[in-house]
């Protein structure tokens, strides 16, 4: 399932087009003019979502240079059930 939406600068209006490419592997984001370090140009998606061996987990390129992710964040600790003391 792929999903185009205009994200809106509200400081200077300016508009920037997210896509979201979900499946059963992960969930792609992309934005225009960005992208990773193997996508072809236009097809990038520098940041994957993944939930595997039971952990959500964030990778983020933020350098086109670098192939692999330059940052994996593990989730697990954002777990509503970690959450002490009841809602916040």
């Amino acid at each position: 399932m792929t999903t185009e939406v205009t994200l809106q600068d509200p400081s200077t209006n300016a508009t920037l087009l997210a896509t979201i490419d979900a499946d059963e592997s992960g969930i792609n984001l992309g934005f225009a003019g960005y992208s990773d370090y193997s996508s072809a140009q236009g097809f990038g998606r520098p940041i994957f979502i993944e939930f595997r061996h039971g952990q959500l987990t964030l990778h983020v390129w933020t350098d086109i240079h670098k192939e692999d992710p330059t940052h994996v964040l593990s989730l697990e600790n954002a777990r509503e059930s970690l959450r002490s003391g009841g809602d916040p």
